[in-house]
Parts: C-alpha cells; sequence; structure tokens
C-alpha cells in the first residue's frame, strides 16, 4: 500500500517502514549506509524524508546485493576450476606426447651426467701437470695443487 502523504516524492521514516515492513530503526540504519535515498526533514532537523522512489530503488538492489555477489563469487570460482581443468589436459596430453619426463627418471639422467663430469673433471690435474711442469717434482706439486683446487670447486 502506497503511503498516504507524499509531498514531492518524500515520506517520513515511519511511513517508509510502513510501506517496506521494516522498523524505523531499520530504515534509520539503511539511510546512514546510503541504501536509501534521504534528506534532512526542513520541519525537525533530528528528522530526515526519504526518496520514495529512489529509496525503493536502492532497498531492492540492496536485497538483490547478495545474489549478486555470489554470482560474481560463482563465476570467479567456476573460472578457476576451468583453467586447473585446461592446466590437468594440458599436462596429460604432454606426458602421452613424450615432452614430459618422470621426475624419477629426470633426477637419474642428472646423477649421471653429473658423476660423468666430475669422474672427467677429477682426471684434468693428471693429464694437464704433465704438459706444464719441467721436472717430476714440479709435476706432482701442480698436480696435487690442481687437485686442491678442483676438490674445493665441488664444496658448496
Amino acid at each position: 500500500m502506497l503511503p498516504g502523504k507524499v509531498t514531492d516524492g518524500y515520506i517520513t521514516a515511519a511511513e517508509l517502514a510502513d510501506f517496506l515492513g521494516k522498523s524505523e530503526m531499520d530504515i534509520g540504519r539503511l539511510g546512514k549506509a546510503g541504501v536509501l535515498s534521504r534528506k534532512p526533514d526542513p520541519a525537525n532537523r533530528r528528522m530526515f524524508l526519504y526518496d520514495l522512489r529512489l529509496s525503493v530503488r536502492g532497498y531492492v538492489a540492496h536485497l538483490n546485493a547478495p545474489t549478486e555477489r555470489a554470482a560474481a563469487m560463482f563465476t570467479r570460482e567456476k573460472a578457476k576450476t576451468e583453467k586447473y581443468r585446461a592446466q590437468k589436459l594440458a599436462l596429460e596430453i604432454a606426458i602421452k606426447g613424450g615432452k614430459l619426463v618422470p621426475r624419477e627418471a629426470l633426477l637419474k639422467q642428472i646423477v649421471v651426467g653429473l658423476s660423468t663430469f666430475k669422474r672427467r673433471l677429477s682426471a684434468v690435474p693428471a693429464r694437464v701437470a704433465g704438459s706444464f711442469a719441467e721436472t717430476e717434482k714440479e709435476r706432482r706439486e701442480l698436480e696435487r695443487l690442481l687437485e686442491v683446487e678442483v676438490n674445493d670447486s665441488w664444496q658448496l
């Protein structure tokens, strides 16, 4: 039922409360929160007049807001889920196509490669020392120094 006295589109809090089926205290809270359009009552500065048309629109929007937030949240979550599904599918295709290898196989290859590298690097001092030393004593000393440097390079 429309309020009885609508002056310039504005009604009192009591009339709006009756119209919306809320308490005057609820109308005050909604007005303070900016949900309802209001202005100070010229006859009583402690009271407010509410724009009926804008207040009803604001109240309807306020009631729909949780639904809209839930819909937006659902859309975001659905987009995340679809993104994860696409990533999972891409990984499955890459594994089947041989573009990805199991972690254990990769680690095994790394260990084999590093072992070979270390063994070859450890052989360098003996090979190089003879090329630069003139005497056997110099060769042994140079080999020892190079071995120390190579071994130190493996320390983290």
